[in-house]
């Protein structure tokens, strides 16, 4: 019994191929492979004599014209109405388009891997080039303003402390990190004098200081690399209650990143010497940090960097003043 799709591949009718066996068949000298016909005769009394199927998921199976297609093959022991000897069915399906898509497909996510990987170093180089434009940006403002020495490091650190603790993602935890050391880039335009001044600030003076934020906005958003902080920049100076610049913005309104390195900016800054103060002990900055919860700061990131505080002293922080608002 044989089919028109098998016969096809041999080059011969159904009825031409009827009574024939495999060496019969396979008779073209340099068409059919010897090993093929061997792997062919064996599977066969493998599946007649084990009595028991034979599943071949790839075989290759050369064809009369000289081509050959990969096959996958079912054989299975069966016996026919007219003989009791057990037999045996073959079932092949040609998955030779499937295999080559396959292996195209195989060869482009090779390709593709290789590309990540460059990428990867691309990646890289760009975060360390990043890095370096931060770097030279930093030592500008310092050389600019030595009060603001390890102030800018000091605010990123403890921010992207309060972002780990707040459970943020580690792609905001890292902006959280870099928006700390560039928050007060924009001091770079302020004059010397003014950020060194002793005593009070009048009210020019001051709203110079203010613009700082957004001067480092405007420095940031026309960089490649660094503009994804710059709205971090420019809010980190709105407060909770809308009374903050350069925006009003109100609570949720800022952005949260901004929000964290508004408490961590406040409290580095507070426990510095600066030109018109020495620094505050733990102690006071503690409660100054409290009497602005709901009013300066959001409550739960004020509650959060508290809970980091007692952590480190227990006996320095205690946690159940820790959301104090002013009435």
């Amino acid at each position: 019994m044989v089919n028109k799709a098998t016969a096809a591949g041999y080059g011969l009718t159904a009825e031409q191929m009827e009574g024939k066996n495999h060496l019969q068949l396979h008779d073209k000298s340099g068409t059919y492979p010897v090993e093929e016909v061997q792997a062919f005769l064996s599977d066969d009394l493998e599946v007649i004599n084990n009595n028991r199927m034979k599943f071949i998921p790839e075989e290759e199976n050369h064809e009369f014209d000289g081509s050959v297609k990969i096959m996958q093959t079912t054989k299975i022991p069966f016996k026919s109405a007219s003989s009791d000897e057990l037999a045996m069915l073959g079932i092949a399906i040609d998955i030779t388009d499937t295999k080559e898509r396959e292996i195209e497909f195989e060869k482009q996510y090779s390709q593709l891997q290789k590309h990540s990987i460059e990428i990867d170093y691309l990646n890289l180089e760009l975060e360390e080039f990043q890095h370096e434009i931060a770097d030279v940006m930093l030592n500008m403002l310092e050389i600019h303003d030595p009060y603001t020495k390890g102030h800018s490091e000091n605010v990123a650190n403890l921010g992207r402390s309060i972002a780990i603790e707040l459970g943020l993602s580690e792609e905001d935890i890292q902006h959280t990190y870099w928006a700390g050391i560039l928050h007060d880039i924009g001091k770079t335009v302020v004059p010397k004098e003014i950020l060194n001044k002793k005593g009070k600030l009048c009210e020019k003076e001051y709203a110079l200081i203010q613009n700082h934020s957004y001067w480092g906005y405007q420095v940031l958003r026309n960089s490649k690399q660094l503009n994804k902080f710059a709205k971090y920049v420019l809010y980190h100076h709105e407060r909770w209650d809308s009374q903050g610049y350069p925006m009003g913005l109100e609570s949720e309104e800022i952005p949260l990143i901004a929000q964290i390195l508004s408490v961590a900016d406040f409290w580095d800054a507070l426990t510095s010497d600066r030109s018109y103060r020495l620094a505050l002990s733990d102690e006071e900055a503690l409660v100054e940090l409290k009497l602005r919860s709901g009013t300066c700061f959001n409550p739960e990131i004020v509650s959060v960097f508290l809970q980091m505080k007692s952590k480190e002293d227990n006996s320095l922080f205690a946690l159940d003043s820790c959301c104090t608002e002013v009435n």
